[in-house]
């Protein structure tokens, strides 16, 4: 389904502003926000620090500890997109990646998204910035060598 297709009002599907609540405190997140802010931007981005005073009085219907947890995106018309959304959201204003963000909308390259997307939470948590949950993860498994049918030099080795 195109975007044209829905019925929703313009402001919503296409606004005009998008405001990113970012954690400040996290390394990971700040030099997110500083390569975003560095793309062209078709859609304007502006960042406010989850969790200021800021954040408070221009949003203040919104969890602060869950933006401080995630992603959080509001559009200039007052809709709040967190999570995989808001990843979108961001990558959809900027003009080197709206073509990704439209794939991974409509469902194509999701696995290298949510692979980058896993990789920049576990970053988040070995920085410190979010607490782990859950049990701890087993250490990476490596694969076994790779050994090439017929190689003398692999038999050598082998040896």
């Amino acid at each position: 389904m195109k975007v044209d297709q829905v019925s929703a009002p313009a402001d919503v599907l296409r606004p005009r502003e998008l405001t990113v609540l970012y954690d400040s405190g996290c390394p990971v997140c700040r030099r997110a926000r500083r390569w975003a802010s560095s793309r062209p931007q078709l859609v304007p981005l502006r960042f406010v620090a989850a969790g200021s005073p800021e954040a408070a009085r221009r949003f203040p219907d919104l969890d602060a500890a869950r933006t401080l947890a995630e992603i959080t995106v509001v559009t200039d018309s007052g809709a709040v997109l967190t999570g995989e959304k808001a990843w979108i959201a961001v990558l959809w204003a900027l003009a080197p990646t709206r073509r990704a963000a439209i794939a991974i909308a409509a469902g194509r390259r999701r696995f290298a998204f949510h692979a980058l997307k896993d990789a920049t939470e576990t970053m988040r948590r070995l920085s410190g910035a979010v607490p782990a949950t859950g049990p701890a993860l087993p250490p990476p498994q490596l694969p076994p060598p790779f050994v090439r049918a017929g190689c003398a030099d692999d038999a050598e080795r082998r040896r």
